[in-house]
C-alpha cells in the first residue's frame, strides 16, 4: 500500500517551484545516484536530520536525495526516468 499526504504547504501552481524532488537511496549508492540525478540536470543534496547530526535515514535504513530540478514542465517523463 502506498499512502500520501498532502498538505497546503505543498501544493504549487507550478511543479518544482521552490519545492525539491524526493529520492529514496540505499546508502552505499547514494553517491552514484547523486551523479546520475546531477546528470539529468537535478541539483542534489541529501537531507540532513532534523537535529543536524547526521544525514536524515528512513524506516528502511535509506538516504533521501532531495533533487532542486526547477520548473518541472514533463512530471510523467521525470517520473519514467527516476523510475
Amino acid at each position: 500500500m502506498l499512502a500520501i499526504i498532502v498538505d497546503d504547504s505543498k501544493m504549487r501552481t507550478r511543479l518544482g517551484v521552490d519545492q525539491v524532488v524526493p529520492v529514496e537511496a540505499i546508502p552505499f549508492a547514494t553517491a552514484p545516484v547523486m551523479r546520475e540525478l546531477t546528470k539529468l540536470g537535478g541539483k542534489p543534496f541529501i537531507r540532513v536530520s532534523r537535529d543536524k547530526v547526521g544525514y536524515f535515514v528512513t524506516d528502511n535504513g535509506n538516504n533521501i536525495i532531495d533533487v532542486d530540478f526547477g520548473e518541472i514542465s514533463d512530471a510523467k517523463g521525470l517520473e519514467r526516468i527516476l523510475s
